[in-house]
């Protein structure tokens, strides 16, 4: 590797594979909906159940699966999806798409 030096070549040892990131993906994206979804349980109980707003929300079951918790877990799904194909989108655009310090099949050179 020409013109690199030494910290340059352990950061680009360092950099994760392409095969690597689809593999952490699945499970951060997993990751980032159940923390969204469980934000919605809490609200749930301490805003919409402790002050009886629920009488006003049709279909709207008080410490059971809903309707209203179906919407809410395929709307944050769908909301994080999209927002992380956006910013890996936004990535590989500002890189050209190249991974420095590894081959294409993703082994280190």
């Amino acid at each position: 590797m020409r013109g690199l030096r030494a910290e340059d070549d352990v950061v680009a040892r360092a950099m994760p594979t392409a095969r690597t990131q689809r593999c952490l993906s699945g499970i951060v994206t997993a990751a980032i909906v159940l923390t969204f979804f469980n934000t919605w349980v809490l609200f749930e109980e301490t805003v919409v159940d402790r002050y009886g707003l629920w009488e006003y929300l049709p279909y709207y079951r008080v410490g059971k699966l809903c309707s209203w918790d179906i919407g809410a877990l395929a709307l944050i799904v769908w909301f994080t999806v999209r927002t992380l194909r956006q910013s890996r989108r936004s990535v590989v655009e500002s890189s050209g798409s190249r991974v420095i310090g590894t081959s294409e099949a993703g082994w280190q050179t």
